[in-house]
């Protein structure tokens, strides 16, 4: 093989007698036709030759070509043998060649007729043509939205990469979703769809027999191989109850759930099939991707507001499409950058406070005296030691003071001319606006503090486990991390909140300790809250609808222990569940659309409610009649004889909390709380 020649090993042998052996010679001149089917063999079809010519090379890329097809379609019977490429090219070349030196000598002489011969074309490799409209289910490109990707098929049953993959940037990761995924191999849908069905229990496939024609009905309807979807339809089209419905991911061959390799160049970061654990692993080559297109586009750090307007958003040419990024004012080493973002909430928030950071830097010299002050507010530095150092307060106290005084709690400004005013305007407000902070400030800590006494009270100290709750969650609402970008309608709730800390511990020393079961759901929640903040920020991503959810545990607990101060809209244990549900759908990047900016918005204030109708009064509905439903474990709750059987559908009752046959014994108060 060295040799890149035919060679045959010589014995010479006299009377009996060897006089050498294994010695290597070129067969070519010995046997120069079998020497040419061996080099034909071994040499060319097999491609075991180093130094190939040209016409070899296309001849290369023909068999790649019908390779591919083989491994797109799944099968192995579409090229001839090797044995067929050995005759086909021992027929069309010369006696002489069996060496890489008489093939070279060959090629460089062959004429018009010689290189037609030598040619494959796909008559000569498949041994039948696969089926044009077959490989389009399988495509080599695939549009996902407006990018397009490229797609690597591999036929290895049981091996790593087996099935198709999309090599996806880290700059589009983000954009894929599950049902985008599942649907950009369409010759996978069918297959997947059918696998799905059959892995469904047999009281449920009963329904959908034949299972071929019923999964061929699903993806005319414009359904997509998920499971969400293929659920919903099964139960509006087929009947089929939703207790039924449970699929086995474990039944579905790994071969019909496309992969996604995420490349930077020739390297891969990360290849497998679920996209949030691939989000999560490639956050960071992500984020480095969208700062490096940034940095291409706004290579300057801001001490002034440079540009006449930031435009809301832009597109950026990348080699898989155009993506349309929303740029955003971020806080820079030596001053603000502008960072790109994937959504236009995540730049609005992001916004808020590159706004904040550039005001300071254009407001210096009063910053510097506001902060003097800060530091000699020694009541207010003590009451919040507890929870904050003061170069933290005084941050925050800055923060809040420019943004009221810059920009009015509103949106951050995104032209020149109007945030240069604003500044301007600001000037005079500053110190009156300190005043107003700290004073609110103040309140705070001093709520804060009282609640702090009471949980030191010998009266609550049994209380062990609801007193290591309480401490947590004050150290959540008064982290910087949560004050900062607080809307300014979440941030006047605050004192309520505390109020509500404090009525909690107050009852405590005239009752009790609170029931287990109430302290319990409490961790539950901050507990599921904390999980899905740290699967957003694994990702390097934010979500209104995760503040949101994080804003609505406080109402509800104020709606257990301070009723009569009132909730912004009806909230529940069902109610929070749906909006701990939106966020993870948003994580799992399912199939059904998630509510926008706008729309969560509203619903902050409790407007646009579609849910059942709660008292009023503002209140919760704290009594749970019996039903079935996901979420959290349920609290202890008091049970009422009912006249009628129990309602065990999904969905809440309507309860009116004011209700006689459910009031609660003392006014409004909670019934969990007897």
């Amino acid at each position: 093989e060295d040799r890149e020649q035919v060679v045959a090993h010589e014995r010479i042998s006299m009377l009996g007698l060897t006089l050498s052996a294994d010695r290597r010679v070129n067969f070519g001149p010995i046997a120069p036709v079998e020497a040419r089917l061996i080099f034909a063999r071994e040499a060319l079809a097999y491609r075991r030759l180093r130094r190939r010519p040209d016409w070899l090379l296309a001849n290369d890329a023909v068999i790649r070509e019908a390779e591919h097809a083989e491994e797109r379609l799944r099968t192995r019977d579409l090229l001839v043998g090797a044995e067929s490429l050995a005759e086909f090219y021992a027929a069309a070349l010369p006696r002489q060649v069996s060496s890489s030196a008489t093939l070279e000598h060959f090629s460089r002489h062959l004429s018009d007729a010689q290189r037609r011969a030598i040619t494959l074309t796909p008559a000569d490799v498949y041994a039948r043509l696969p089926d044009p409209s077959a490989l389009a289910e399988f495509p080599e490109r695939v549009q996902v939205g407006v990018l397009t990707f490229d797609v690597e098929y591999r036929f290895a049953p049981g091996e790593a990469g087996d099935g198709a993959t999309l090599s996806v940037p880290p700059a589009a990761l983000p954009l894929l979703d599950r049902t985008a995924l599942a649907a950009a191999i369409p010759g996978l849908a069918g297959p997947r769809v059918e696998a799905l069905m059959r892995s469904l229990p047999k009281e449920a496939r009963r329904s959908l027999i034949p299972i071929g024609e019923t999964a061929a009905a699903y993806l005319a309807a414009g359904g997509c191989a998920d499971a969400g979807p293929l659920s919903a339809w099964i139960r509006s089209q087929r009947g089929v109850p939703a207790a039924l419905i449970r699929f086995d991911p474990g039944a579905v061959p790994a071969h019909l759930t496309p992969q996604v390799a995420v490349t930077s160049g020739d390297r891969v970061l990360a290849r497998g099939s679920d996209l949030p654990e691939l989000r999560r692993a490639c956050a960071a080559p992500t984020a480095a991707a969208l700062n490096e297109l940034a940095r291409a586009a706004y290579p300057t750090e801001w001490r002034r507001f440079e540009l006449e307007q930031l435009a809301q958003s832009e597109e950026f040419l990348l080699a898989h499409g155009r993506l349309r990024l929303y740029p955003a004012l971020a806080a820079g080493d030596a001053g603000v950058r502008v960072r790109l973002h994937f959504s236009a909430a995540e730049a609005q928030r992001c916004m808020s406070g590159g706004a904040v950071a550039l005001a300071r830097l254009m407001l210096e010299p009063q910053v510097r005296d506001l902060r003097r002050r800060i530091r000699g507010e020694s009541v207010l530095l003590l009451a919040a030691s507890p929870f904050l150092s003061g170069e933290v307060l005084g941050d925050l106290l800055l923060h809040l003071v420019l943004r009221r005084a810059c920009f009015a709690d509103g949106p951050p400004i995104p032209t020149r001319a109007a945030f240069e005013a604003a500044v301007e305007r600001a000037r005079p407000l500053l110190h009156a606006g300190l005043d107003e902070w700290i004073g609110t400030v103040l309140a705070w800590f001093s709520s804060a503090r009282a609640v702090r006494l009471l949980l030191e009270d010998p009266r609550t100290r049994a209380g062990a486990e609801s007193g290591a709750e309480s401490r947590a969650h004050l150290g959540r609402l008064l982290e910087t991390a949560a004050l900062e970008p607080a809307p300014p309608q979440w941030l006047a709730r605050l004192p309520l909140y505390l109020k509500a800390e404090e009525r909690r511990w107050q009852r405590q020393t005239t009752r009790g300790v609170e029931a287990g079961a109430v302290v319990r759901e409490l961790k539950e929640w901050s507990a599921r809250l904390l999980s899905l903040k740290a699967r957003v920020e694994a990702e390097a991503r934010w979500l209104p609808a995760l503040d949101a959810f994080g804003w609505w545990i406080e109402e509800y607990r104020l709606s257990l222990y301070a009723q009569e101060l009132k909730t912004l809209g009806p909230v529940s244990p069902a109610r929070l569940a749906e909006r701990a549900a939106e966020v993870e759908a948003w994580l799992d990047r399912c199939s059904f659309e998630i509510a926008s900016s706008t729309e969560i918005e509203a619903n902050h204030l409790g407007e646009g409610q579609t849910d059942a109708p709660v008292d009023g009064a503002g209140l919760a509905a704290h009594v749970g009649l019996p039903r079935i439903r996901s979420g959290l474990a349920a609290t202890a709750r008091v049970l009422f004889a009912t006249e009628r059987a129990a309602d065990f559908r999904s969905r809440s009752a309507e309860i009116d909390v004011g209700d006689p046959a459910v009031a609660a014994l003392h006014g409004q108060e909670a019934l969990r709380h007897l």
